[in-house]
C-alpha cells in the first residue's frame, strides 16, 4: 500500500527530491521486495523530506494523503523500523546472490551445496554482528527516546532468531536437490552431446535419488531419446513431457515419463 501511494500521489515530489522512484511491488517476484528494501534504506532521509514537503504544500488538501504522509514520517523516523530496515538491508545482497545463482539453467547438487554453505556463512556473520549494529544505531537515538535495556535485548534476540530461521529454512528447502540432476538429463540442447557421451554421472545420481525407477529401462529410454533428432528441438523438459503425452509415448518411455 505504501509503495502504491508513493507511485500514485507522490511521484512529482519524489522525482524532485530523490530523483529515483521506488520499484513497483510484484507479488510473484520476491526480489522486487528486496529492491524496495534497499531503495528505502538508501533514500530514507530523502523520503522523509518528501513526506514533509507534501505536508507543507498548499496543493495537498486530501486528508487521507496528509494522514498517510504524516504516518510515513513517523515510521521512517522510528528507531525500531530503522533497525529492521538496516538489518534486512545487510541480509538482502546475499539473498539476491543466492537467488541469482540458483536461476542458472545448468546446476548440480554439489554446486548448490557450496552456494548454500557460502550463504549460511554470511548469515552467521550478520548474526554475530547484530550487537554491533544495535550499538551503532542506538548511538544516534535521542537520549530521551532510548529504549529500556529489556527492550534492547528483545530486539537483539529477535534479530538473531531471524538469522537462525533463515539458515534453518534454507537447509530445509535445499536438503533434497536430486531434481536438479534429473532436470539436467532432459535438456534437449544437450541431447546430441549425451548421445555421443552418455551422462553417466547424472544418470547414476538420479537413479539413486529416485529408487522407484527401473534404472536399466531408464538408461535404454534415455539412449533412444538422445539419438532421435525430433527430441532435440523440444523446448526444455516440460516441452518434452508434453510431446510424450501428446504422442502417446507414456508407456514406451515410461521411466522417462515418471522422472
Amino acid at each position: 500500500m505504501m509503495l502504491n501511494l508513493w507511485h500514485l500521489a507522490f511521484h512529482p515530489v519524489l522525482d524532485e527530491i530523490v530523483k529515483k522512484r521506488l520499484p513497483r511491488s510484484v507479488q510473484t517476484r520476491w526480489n522486487f521486495q528486496s529492491r524496495s528494501v534497499n531503495t528505502v534504506f538508501e533514500y530514507r532521509e530523502e523520503l522523509i523530506e518528501c513526506m514533509k514537503t507534501l505536508l507543507e504544500s498548499d496543493e495537498v488538501s486530501s486528508n487521507s494523503t496528509i494522514q498517510q504522509a504524516f504516518g510515513y514520517v513517523e515510521m521512517l523516523s522510528n528507531q525500531n523500523f530503522v533497525f529492521w530496515l538496516t538489518f534486512f538491508h545487510k541480509i538482502m545482497p546475499f539473498v539476491d546472490i543466492l537467488y541469482n545463482q540458483l536461476q542458472k539453467r545448468e546446476i548440480d547438487p554439489a554446486w548448490v551445496k557450496v552456494q548454500i554453505e557460502c550463504f549460511e556463512s554470511e548469515i552467521v556473520k550478520i548474526r554475530e554482528s547484530v550487537d554491533e549494529l544495535f550499538q551503532t544505531l542506538s548511538a544516534h537515538e535521542n537520549k530521551r527516546m532510548r529504549h529500556e535495556e529489556s527492550e534492547k535485548s528483545v530486539r537483539q534476540r529477535e534479530a538473531k532468531e531471524v538469522c537462525d530461521i533463515i539458515i534453518c529454512e534454507v537447509k530445509e528447502r535445499f536438503k533434497f536437490t536430486g531434481h536438479l540432476t534429473a532436470t539436467s538429463l532432459f535438456l534437449p540442447e544437450r541431447f546430441s552431446d549425451y548421445y555421443l557421451n552418455f551422462p553417466e554421472k547424472l544418470f547414476q545420481f538420479s537413479s539413486e535419488c529416485y529408487t522407484f525407477l527401473d534404472a536399466k529401462k531408464l538408461r535404454t529410454e534415455l539412449s533412444v531419446l538422445y539419438g532421435i533428432e525430433q527430441f532435440r528441438i523440444m523446448s526444455g523438459a516440460l516441452g518434452l513431457l508434453d510431446f510424450i503425452r501428446q504422442n502417446n509415448l507414456c508407456d514406451t518411455l515410461s521411466e522417462c515419463f515418471k522422472l
